[in-house]
């Protein structure tokens, strides 16, 4: 598996980093655009979208 994207967001806790992964023998897992869009857009279990940092690795 290797890692295609980090989105940074704050949190009422603090900062949270959530890694998105791809599976390419199998080809599952998160391309970058479907990363984005669960990472960045409210409804998606972001909760503080529009703060935050989408990193493609």
């Amino acid at each position: 598996m290797i890692r295609t994207v980090r989105c940074t967001f704050s949190t009422g806790s603090g900062i949270t980093t959530r890694s998105y992964y791809l599976d390419v023998t199998i080809g599952y897992g998160f391309i970058p655009s479907y990363a984005e869009q669960t990472g960045l857009q409210p409804g998606f279990d972001s909760p503080n979208p529009d703060k935050a940092i989408f990193q493609i690795n």
